[in-house]
C-alpha cells in the first residue's frame, strides 16, 4: 500500500465515521427528550447491570445507561453506582421501569 492509497482510504472512512457520529448525536438528542415511563420503582443494586436504563426523573437528563465500570460497595460487594459518559451515578433518586 502506498501513502496515497492509505490517505484515500482514511479520508473515505473518516467521512463515514463523521456521518455515523452525526446519526448517533441525532438519536441521542431525540432520546434526551424522552419523558420517564409512567411506572417506575426505586432502583436497587440488582438493577445495575450492563445496558440497563436507570431513570432520574428529577434531573435534566432523566435517564442514563449502565455502560461501564459498575461500582461496588467494599462492605457488601453489591453494586452502588456506575459510570456514564464520564460521570459517576449512584442509586440515590434512581428508578427503573416496571414492565409487565
Amino acid at each position: 500500500m502506498t501513502p496515497k492509497e492509505y490517505w484515500e482510504i482514511r479520508k473515505k472512512l473518516d467521512a463515514e465515521i463523521d456521518k455515523l457520529s452525526m446519526q448517533i448525536m441525532d438519536a441521542y438528542r431525540a432520546a434526551y427528550a424522552c419523558p420517564p415511563p409512567a411506572h417506575l420503582r426505586p432502583a436497587t443494586g440488582a438493577d445495575v447491570v450492563d445496558d440497563a436504563i436507570i431513570w432520574y426523573p428529577e434531573h435534566e437528563q432523566s435517564w442514563v445507561v449502565v455502560s461501564e465500570n459498575i461500582l461496588t460497595s467494599p462492605s457488601t460487594g453489591q453494586p452502588v453506582g456506575f459510570w456514564f459518559e464520564g460521570q459517576i451515578f449512584d442509586l440515590n433518586a434512581a428508578f427503573v421501569e416496571v414492565t409487565g
